[in-house]
């Protein structure tokens, strides 16, 4: 008898679902669980949900791929192996640096303030919003109620969004499984979030399922946002002493920080702490878009939309603005330094090499200007492959130096 090639049956992933989610409505179609599947009809060892979501097997991808007929990179995007190098540098727990990471950018504060490394720099092993301690699942009880949008989330396993974008509802600590969940709370559900946390969960959102994020100056790619909403729970945290006026006004319109969350880092926190570090961010994000915190990093101007004409009384002079909306304006163009557009720029030829073979081979012709000999040129090399762009195309016949 000839294998099996296509499941005659099977679901579609759901938006932001999660791989072990959609293996377990997959097995339930064949009253299987997804030990069953994997082992008796993929001929696969079973695989834990936590293993599923963080990196499965490239086996069991591709086997995943023929049976069901989906992409394979849509299959790795469902788990979060498949984000990697935008939400964190390497699942390697070893090939991710703090300070890269998180203070290469600023928004409420100067990067100098930070400082590097400081009272809360993690122990080696840290890998950004990976919890250091298992949190447990969270699921929207609106969605839970619907047959059409049950599923686990992929970042409900991650300490990234408290709310639900759809329902505007937050989040709720279950057990179970995705059609027949438990709540592990005694509040009545659902409890409504509040717009500015929905408005930074529609951001995080975006940049798991879309790879952009539209924010109010301009759109900016997934990896920028990451990092950029990793910088701004960083400098919420920032000791007393370090901490600028924006930063003190953040909380002070949050009514004050508790003591926890200066003395470990983001991951190590419990969930409640995370999700109170998540809340104030948001409110923190509004407050720019309003312009009620000025910000002191090079970043912050993302979240204040554009000032345009319209904003000033007609018949009164721009010498006449407020002072706050005076300096805003002119931060607006003393920010856009040709530095940061090269960061946006570099970053859209990086993914189109990854693709492309012919534009890999173009990016090295670029990069290689400076390099005076074979030394550099191997580092570069090595560069290339660190950023997983193919050079076997013409590493045995480099291009030469357009530049010299």
């Amino acid at each position: 008898m000839r294998p099996t090639q296509r499941w005659p049956i099977h679901p579609p992933p759901r938006h932001g679902e999660s791989l072990s989610s959609w293996l377990y409505r997959i097995a339930a179609v064949y009253q299987l669980t997804v030990g069953e599947l994997l082992e008796h009809d993929l001929g696969h060892r079973p695989v834990d949900a936590d293993v599923l979501d963080l990196s499965p097997p490239a086996g069991l991808l591709a086997e995943l791929a023929r049976r069901s007929g989906l992409d394979h990179d849509r299959l790795r995007r469902m788990s979060i192996s498949g984000h990697v190098p935008w939400l964190l540098d390497s699942i390697d727990p070893h090939a991710n640096n703090f300070d890269t990471y998180v203070r290469q950018l600023s928004i409420l504060m100067p990067t100098h303030r930070r400082g590097r490394g400081g009272r809360r720099r993690p122990s080696p092993g840290w890998r950004p919003w990976l919890p250091t301690e298992p949190g447990g699942r969270r699921a929207c009880p609106q969605c839970a109620a619907d047959p059409h949008r049950q599923r686990w989330i992929l970042a409900a396993r991650l300490p990234l969004q408290v709310s639900c974008p759809t329902h505007r509802c937050l989040l709720e600590p279950c057990f179970g499984y995705p059609d027949h969940l438990y709540w592990d709370t005694d509040n009545q559900l659902p409890r409504p979030a509040s717009p500015a946390v929905v408005i930074l969960d529609r951001y995080t959102d975006q940049a798991l399922t879309s790879g952009t994020v539209r924010l109010p100056r301009r759109t900016i790619h997934s990896g920028m946002w990451f990092r950029l909403l990793r910088t701004l729970i960083d400098e919420l945290c920032a000791p007393v002493h370090r901490a600028g006026p924006a930063v003190q006004e953040a909380w002070a319109q949050h009514g004050g920080r508790p003591p926890i969350l200066i003395c470990r880092p983001f991951e190590a926190l419990p969930w409640t702490a995370q999700a109170e570090l998540l809340t104030v961010a948001a409110d923190t994000i509004a407050h720019l878009a309003a312009g009620d915190i000025t910000p002191d990093g090079d970043h912050g101007c993302l979240f204040i939309p554009e000032r345009v004409g319209d904003d000033f009384p007609p018949g009164h002079a721009r010498r006449n603005q407020h002072a706050r909306v005076r300096r805003i304006a002119v931060d607006r163009d003393q920010r856009r330094t040709a530095g940061e557009r090269m960061d946006f720029l570099l970053a859209d030829a990086i993914d189109e090499a990854r693709r492309d073979p012919k534009a890999a081979r173009s990016l090295f012709t670029f990069m290689r200007h400076g390099c005076r000999t074979d030394r550099e040129l191997e580092r570069l090399l090595e560069v290339f492959d660190g950023l997983d762009i193919p050079t076997s195309g013409f590493r045995g016949n480099l291009p030469p130096d357009l530049y010299a």
